[in-house]
């Protein structure tokens, strides 16, 4: 039962796969709809079969041609890294502790 690859549904036009049994007749059925169908004539399946969007094994592909290297554009990196600015002075801390809600607690 090979895959020959996709078609559209007669009732929802959604993608279905389609494959062929044993006898080299296409058959396929739709999951969202439930159309289900399998061709018995000869005139049938070469109707179907020429609507067939076949489906390309990955590993049976011939290898990509391979194009020039691409060139190299600027780097968006810093060239030299800023100084960092100098932190602002702190308030000097308040003894005690933050309660709950945010309150000072001089206990």
């Amino acid at each position: 039962m090979p895959y020959l690859g996709k078609i559209e549904c007669p009732l929802c036009d959604r993608e279905v796969d389609v494959s062929t049994n044993r006898s080299g007749m296409a058959y396929g059925r739709c999951a969202p709809c439930g159309f289900s169908w399998q061709l018995k004539s000869e005139r049938g399946n070469r109707l179907l079969l020429a609507k067939v969007r076949r489906f390309e094994d990955p590993d049976a592909a011939p290898p990509a041609p391979k194009s020039a290297a691409p060139e190299p554009r600027e780097s968006r990196e810093i060239p030299e890294p800023q100084p960092t600015p100098a932190k602002p002075a702190t308030a000097a801390k308040r003894g005690g502790s933050f309660g709950f809600w945010g309150s000072v607690n001089n206990g």
